[in-house]
């Protein structure tokens, strides 16, 4: 450090030295020289530094024009010798900085923690372990973390300085933590850790890292201190990685060794950024330093997941997105990459929806906000998939929401983010626009293999020309000698023309008649589903030689790309294509017979793989593009076809774009009452229906009904009886069960395999909610026949399954019932739905809370609570916290099973779900009864009893009647039990002033009967109430009479 002037700024205070001599500098001064020295630049225009120091209206300066305050109010208060060593004035309008005598501590540690990206994985090697060792050293603290400036600009620069620097430290520690754990050196790990949860106790990360440590080296009191910080973090954040605290827990109870593979250490990288950069290269150029800093944020050295690649429109941000996508599938066959375009009208759930189709799972797409978010994030795999975000149209089309979505999808895979406006939380990777400082350097590149070319004295025309945007430098490199010319002949032509874009209109004047055919049909494809080079022959009509010729010169001119079978073009040429198309349409023929012809392809495609969606799912997006032309053109198409297809959307979950199409058709003036069209107002109203508006739904259905009633087609009569059947079920109608054997009927007649499992399955679902299990098993296992064998109908044999288990638990045929759960858990698993295997897990729960094996009903139930928090599902968080404790009480966890059944209380009143409210209170009385508390018991029963009659719910209601007889004997009963029946006897009157609170439901003996054996599923730890049956009794004393609601 044998430099003359010494800035110290990772610390509390800024401390400044000339040689050797500390100095005091004043505040004005300072701040400039702050700015100055870490910016590090070597010239800075006077009037807009001054501007962008001092600019603001609010500041107090010594002159109000920001250029005169740096002119009397700052620069006369830096010392005349510190001026010496590191400022000058090359003329009035600039103030030159040098630092060659000049070290800083902050551009030092820059330097320091910059991480060399050939390294492989978390090995550091010596020389570069060294340097982020050096650069932890230099960072004694944030940069002067308590001082505080008056200008508003310097304050705002300070603050997003010190954030970014200490964002940086704590990288550096982080990539030291892997090293050193890495390579075995755990105490080393643990000092790094320790050092950076000192500063950042909101920090999930360092605390797993030291849970881990912790627990390798055996430190179990810091261990258990540790976990305690980390039950306190889990109230508030999600878990980024490693363990939940209980998991930890655990896996320390059960004896195990925690591996890397806990808190996501991987070892040494197969490959370095260099490796993948020559993978890249092979679709891109021009775009090195980015995509080194891609794979090394997101494949190397993963941190966070996320990536945000930030470039003007035109930049070729999709085109290194692309080339990142294609080397990450290009490392084995089980990689995959996802790409999601947004515009502005892109909501969070077409996000999902997106997500759900490419992952194969079209069942999700029915799924509520959390539960799809949750079953989507269960399924991407950190291993296997890459998630690539890009904007489909210029402006900010990345709002809050998406933002929040996105991030947390991060937490557990690669995601790369293509925007045009910068994130606040995260620092991007920049494409920074063509400029007179790049311009050489980019030439030269996108030149390719067509030979060096000077552009000097051409530079601010290049410049000016390209408008800032990659792809259009990009495309006048490569095109600009098509005829001959020189570059700057090139120019002056370009120059020379009008219109919004000269250089694209000038490049079309320089193509053929052919070029231009073949570049109309590739802007009619869409951007992401591009063209393979054989449709563009077959939709021109010409000889696969001659596509050949044509399609190899625009390669050659650069033009076109051909990346694995499909053509790609610049963004900024698309979008030329797609406006010269719409401004000629309808009034050049050549144009006019392409559109044609292009629709005729698409549709015959539609046509040709109707019945394969995994085939529409390739070309989905140029079909309906297809469909929208057609329509508004007044085309003749097959309505058949067009009906399916409709149908397909709706299934595969883009329910928007059906919407969208059937609206487009409904308005044309085609048929709306013909077979084609009443199926379209039938999915019309399912769309409807999935929106939440039953009403609205039912009145569609019920006028389409109407309208299809004439035509007396059963496929027609079936699909709109089962919809109508669904929705008034929803609406608990009794019209619901006789809407659905009509569809029944009219389905059997015409063999609709997809009616009749869906109709059964809700006809089952009505059987058992109207407390007739045995008509609900017979609709139940003819759903499952039906649905057996095809994937569509897996969500109908998830539902069929689980109710069957759920019925056939209540009747303790274990057996069945444990073989319907594992339909279930099957099907739950092949959909990918998370919310389904939660409530699977819930009634696995069941069943050994059945068999009395708490301890396994408990294991499953904290998965299943997690998930349900995970996707804000509080009807099955309150059943799950609900059975815990029913279990816990089993095990004898007093305190444990209070507080969870409490809650659970408290939880089905804030949904005001009276139902489980009702059988908490009964389990609640369960609780007390066991612990001999009988007013407490008495009182809760009670409460229960009131609950069910206002439902009219016969079992609820009997399992109050029954514990408030019980209650009453044990009261009664001194030293051991007494006779019951005298003590029913005596407390007939008492007893039957509580139950003259039954006002609406009758109680049939089997219902008692019924509560007996519910009763005794619960602990056994009253041993005089073994193996005696009280119901006769309680039927014949209390009951029996006539004067009370219960009846043989």
């Amino acid at each position: 450090m044998n430099k003359r002037l010494i800035f110290r700024l990772l610390r509390t205070y800024a401390q400044v030295s000339l040689d050797g001599k500390e100095k005091s500098l004043q505040k004005a001064g300072l701040e400039f020289l702050m700015y100055l020295t870490i910016k590090d630049e070597p010239k800075y225009d006077r009037a807009d530094l001054a501007q962008s120091l001092y600019g603001r209206p609010e500041n107090v300066l010594v002159d109000p024009d920001p250029k005169g305050h740096l002119r009397k109010g700052v620069l006369p208060k830096i010392l005349q010798e510190v001026k010496d060593v590191c400022l000058y004035e090359v003329h009035q309008a600039t103030i030159g900085f040098d630092n060659s005598e000049v070290w800083v501590d902050v551009v030092e540690f820059q330097k320091l923690s910059q991480i060399d990206k050939s390294l492989e994985g978390d090995f550091i090697p010596t020389e570069q372990l060294e340097a982020l060792l050096s650069a932890v050293a230099l960072y004694e603290g944030d940069l002067v973390s308590t001082y505080k400036s008056d200008i508003h600009e310097i304050n705002d620069w300070l603050l997003d300085t010190r954030l970014s620097l200490r964002t940086q430290f704590h990288s550096v520690l982080e990539r030291l933590i892997r090293h050193y754990i890495t390579v075995g050196s755990y105490e080393e790990a643990r000092v790094q850790a320790e050092k950076w949860w000192a500063r950042d106790r909101d920090n999930m990360t360092p605390l797993q890292f030291l849970i881990w440590l912790s627990a390798r080296l055996h430190l179990m009191d810091r261990f258990r201190h540790y976990l305690t910080e980390l039950d306190e973090l889990q109230k508030t954040q999600f878990v980024p990685f490693g363990k939940v605290a209980d998991d930890w827990r655990i896996l320390i109870e059960l004896g195990h060794e925690p591996t890397i593979d806990d808190i996501g250490i991987k070892g040494r990288a197969r490959y370095s950024p260099s490796d993948l950069l020559n993978i890249a290269k092979q679709h891109v150029v021009g775009y090195d330093r980015q995509l080194m800093d891609i794979f090394d944020h997101l494949i190397v050295h993963p941190s966070d997941g996320l990536c945000v690649l930030l470039g003007a429109s035109g930049s070729g941000k999709s085109l290194v997105a692309e080339a990142v996508a294609l080397t990450w599938e290009h490392l084995g066959d089980t990689k995959k990459s996802i790409h999601i375009a947004l515009t502005q009208d892109t909501h969070p759930d077409d996000i999902l929806d997106q997500l759900a189709s490419a992952l194969e799972r079209p069942h999700l797409h029915s799924l509520m906000f959390h539960s799809k978010r949750e079953s989507i994030r269960e399924l991407l795999q950190p291993d296997t998939h890459m998630l690539i975000f890009d904007q489909d149209e210029t402006g900010d089309v990345f709002p809050q929401e998406i933002i929040d979505l996105i991030a947390y999808f991060s937490q557990g895979v690669p995601v790369l983010v293509c925007t045009e406006e910068a994130w606040d939380t995260v620092e991007p990777i920049r494409i920074w626009p063509v400029s007179a400082s790049n311009i050489d350097d980019l030439f030269s590149k996108f030149r390719i293999a067509r030979g060096t070319v000077s552009i000097r004295h051409h530079e601010r025309d290049l410049v000016n020309i390209c408008e800032g945007e990659h792809e259009k430098l990009f495309l006048l490199a490569n095109t600009f000698d098509i005829h001959g010319l020189s570059l700057g002949e090139a120019l002056q032509s370009i120059k020379q023309m009008s219109g919004p874009d000269p250089l694209l209109s000038w490049l079309w004047q320089q193509l053929d008649a052919s070029h231009h055919d073949a570049l109309t049909v590739i802007g009619m494809f869409d951007p992401i589903q591009r063209s393979a080079e054989t449709e563009i022959a077959e939709i021109l009509g010409i000889p696969a030689a001659q596509n050949i010729m044509v399609l190899q010169d625009l390669k050659r001119r650069g033009i076109i790309e051909v990346i694995e079978g499909r053509i790609r073009i610049a963004g900024t040429l698309y979008r030329f294509l797609k406006e010269e198309i719409h401004s000629k349409s309808g009034s050049d023929d050549v144009i006019n017979h392409i559109q044609t012809r292009f629709v005729e392809y698409q549709l015959a495609l539609a046509s040709t793989y109707i019945d394969q969606p995994q085939q529409l799912d390739r070309d989905r997006r140029n079909i309906v593009k297809a469909y929208e032309i057609a329509i508004h053109q007044g085309a003749n198409f097959d309505a058949a076809i067009f009906g399916e297809f409709v149908r397909y959307l709706q299934g595969r979950g883009y329910r928007a774009k059906a919407w969208a199409l059937i609206s487009e058709f409904s308005q044309s003036d085609r048929d709306w009452n013909n077979r084609t069209g009443l199926e379209l107002r039938r999915i019309m109203a399912e769309i409807v229906l999935n929106q939440g508006d039953a009403v609205k739904a039912r009145e569609m259905a019920e006028q389409t009904l109407n309208d299809v009633l004439p035509l007396d087609d059963n496929c027609l009569l079936g699909r709109i009886y089962e919809t109508l059947g669904k929705i008034h079920r929803l609406e608990r109608s009794d019209q619901a069960m006789g809407l659905l054997e009509n569809a029944c009927y009219h389905a059997y007649r015409a063999e609709d395999a997809y009616v009749l499992a869906t109709a059964h399955a809700n006809m089952g679902g009505i059987a058992w909610s109207q407390g007739k299990p045995d008509d609900a098993i017979v609709y139940l296992k003819k759903s499952l026949e039906f649905a057996e064998g095809s994937e569509a109908f897996l969500p109908i044999e998830n539902y069929a399954a689980t109710t069957l288990a759920i019925i056939e638990l209540e009747n303790e045929n274990y057996d069945l019932c444990h073989e319907y759960l594992q339909t279930a858990q099957d099907t739950s698993q092949a959909m990918g739905n998370v919310e389904r295997k939660a409530f699977t897990q819930l009634n696995q729960a069941a069943l050994h809370f059945a068999l009395r094996e708490p301890k396994q009903a408990l294991t499953l139930l904290e998965q299943a609570l997690l998930t349900a928090r995970n996707i804000e599902n509080i009807s099955l968080e309150m059943s799950v916290i609900r059975n815990m404790g029913r279990n816990h009480l089993l095990l004898d966890h007093q305190l444990e099973a209070q507080k969870e059944l409490r809650q659970a209380l408290l939880l089905s009143k804030s949904t005001n779900d009276k139902r489980s409210e009702a059988a908490i209170l009964v389990d609640l009385a369960r609780y007390w009864f066991t612990y001999a508390r009988w007013p407490e018991a008495e009182k809760f029963y009670e409460s229960a009893l009131c609950a069910a009659d206002e439902l009219q719910h016969a079992v609820l209601t009997a399992e109050a009647i029954y514990g408030l007889c019980l209650t009453e004997i044990m009261a009664r009963s001194i030293i051991e039990l007494d006779d019951p029946e005298g003590v029913l006897i005596g407390s007939a009157p008492k007893l039957k002033q509580s139950l003259s609170q039954i006002q609406q439901t009758v109680v049939e003996a089997e219902h008692l009967y019924q509560a007996e054996r519910y009763f005794r599923k619960g602990p056994d730890n009253v041993p005089v109430l073994a193996n005696r049956s009280f119901v006769e009794l309680i039927v014949k004393w209390i009951l029996g009479d006539g004067d009370t609601p219960v009846r043989h």
